[in-house]
Order: C-alpha cells, then sequence, then structure tokens
C-alpha cells in the first residue's frame, strides 16, 4: 500500500475509535480568566442584603443580584434564571424569602448574542462562571446549589445540567424541550443534554393551561430528564400560581437543608 494511502487508513481507524465522545466542548470556557467580581449597590429588606453585582462572564460582563441571609455563612446557594424577555429582577423577591430561611441566591440576566447557539451558550458559560464564582467565596458552600428556571430559564436549566456536576437539584418550570423556531441550535437542545445529567435531582412544575409551551411539551422535557424526578401540575397557566411558588420553595429548602 502507498505510504500517502496507508496514512489516511491509519488516520480513519484513529477517528472511528474516538467517535463522538472527541467532538469539540461548545461550552469550554477559560477558568483561568479573572472573575472581577464587582458590587455596584447594596440594599436591605429586613435581615437580607440585596447586592447589584456583575462579574466577568462569555467576553463580556454579567449582571446580578446576589440576595445573601444575615450572618457569616457558608450558605446553600440557589441560581434563579428568568425567562425569555425578563430580567434577573424577577426572582429577586422569592430569592428573598430562601434567604430568610438560611440559602443565599444568585439571580443573573442572561446575556444576550446575535445567533441562537451564540446566546445559548454564553448563557450556560455565564452560569458555569456563577459557579466558580460561588466556590471562590467563603460565604457560600459550593457543596450545596440549586437552580431555579422558568419558560427559557428552564430549557437552559435542562443544558446546564448535562455540562455541570456542581448543581445538586433543579426546579425547572413551564420549559420546553427543545428551541422551538431556532437555527443551529440541533445539538444544544435542552432535551438531549439533560438526559446527560447525572447525580442531580428534579422537580418539574407545569401548568394545565399553558399556551406558550404545550403541556404535552412539558412532559416530553420530564420525560427525557433522567431519575430521581418528580412532575406537579397545576391548574395555571405559562407563569404559575401561588401554590406553584410555596411548592417550589418548600422543595428547595428540603433539598438545601433549610430551617
Amino acid at each position: 500500500m502507498p505510504v500517502r494511502l496507508a496514512l489516511v487508513a491509519a488516520l480513519a481507524l484513529v477517528a472511528a475509535a474516538c467517535g463522538g465522545d472527541d467532538a469539540p466542548d461548545p461550552f469550554a470556557y477559560d477558568a483561568d480568566v479573572p472573575l472581577a467580581f464587582s458590587v455596584a449597590d447594596e440594599q436591605r429588606a429586613g435581615r437580607v442584603r440585596i447586592l447589584d453585582v456583575s462579574y466577568a462572564a462569555a467576553g463580556g460582563r454579567v449582571p446580578a443580584f446576589l440576595v445573601v441571609p444575615a450572618g457569616p455563612g457558608p450558605f446553600p446557594v440557589v441560581l434563579f434564571q428568568h425567562g425569555g424577555g425578563s430580567s434577573r429582577a424577577d426572582f429577586v423577591g422569592e430569592a428573598a424569602a430562601l434567604a430568610e430561611r438560611g440559602a443565599a441566591g444568585l439571580a443573573i440576566q442572561a446575556p444576550e448574542r446575535a445567533s441562537s447557539r451564540g446566546m445559548v451558550v454564553a448563557d450556560v458559560v455565564a452560569w458555569r462562571r456563577a459557579l466558580d464564582l460561588v466556590e471562590r467565596r467563603p460565604d457560600l458552600d459550593e457543596r450545596h446549589v440549586a437552580f431555579v428556571g422558568i419558560s427559557f430559564g428552564a430549557a437552559l436549566g435542562g443544558v446546564l445540567a448535562g455540562v455541570e456536576r456542581r448543581i445538586g437539584s433543579y426546579v425547572l418550570m413551564s420549559g420546553p424541550p427543545e428551541w422551538r423556531g431556532e437555527t443551529g441550535v440541533d445539538a444544544l437542545q435542552p432535551r438531549d443534554w439533560i438526559a446527560k445529567s447525572a447525580d442531580a435531582r428534579f422537580l418539574f412544575q407545569l401548568g394545565t393551561q399553558d399556551d406558550v409551551v404545550a403541556p404535552a411539551d412539558g412532559e416530553a422535557f420530564f420525560r427525557a430528564a433522567p431519575e430521581p424526578k418528580e412532575l406537579r401540575r397545576y391548574r395555571a397557566g405559562h407563569v404559575l400560581d401561588e401554590q406553584a411558588q410555596r411548592d417550589r420553595l418548600a422543595w428547595v429548602s428540603e433539598r438545601l437543608g433549610l430551617g
């Protein structure tokens, strides 16, 4: 066999042996880049401190609210991801309620990008950098971390569950199993990534009258997740009701061992 053909054949065998596991990680990032954490403002709500903060991630800065209980910590952490077209302010009240029980909350503003793929990648990397921040702060307990997301935030949580092992619990509300009508994200579908999750527990919350994410789609997302998992339905639309919030607070509190 000519040398050139032998070399091509050898490379083909190597590629076949490697399979798809050697594909580039779309969510890779440099953890050594400084976080450049900064605090722009601080307010108090009773004993709870609400910090307007930002940190470096995904080629820019990510604004966030860090909600911290009274005392030195370290506190369990709840990560909050808003829905599409919304903001980090959506979950401040819920974060404050959990802070009264002894958990810190971090609600980020999802980075925006020109393409759907770029947006998903930037958002996942923003959360990976947030977890780096949790690990580096002595007042936060990186061993006990939960994630709460709604709609776009729930779909993003599904992707994050397949990427990260630093989050032990997920509450996913009104989430779609795939990025509907989007291009360039076939390899980033939430249902595919959540199936890769390991050592995490899931609570899915769905509205039976949801006219944004059909209940059947929400149930498909639930089925894609590995055990242990739980599905709770509510007579509500896309934005769930007060009972769902009470259930969510109780579930997260139990998972994080809050008082």
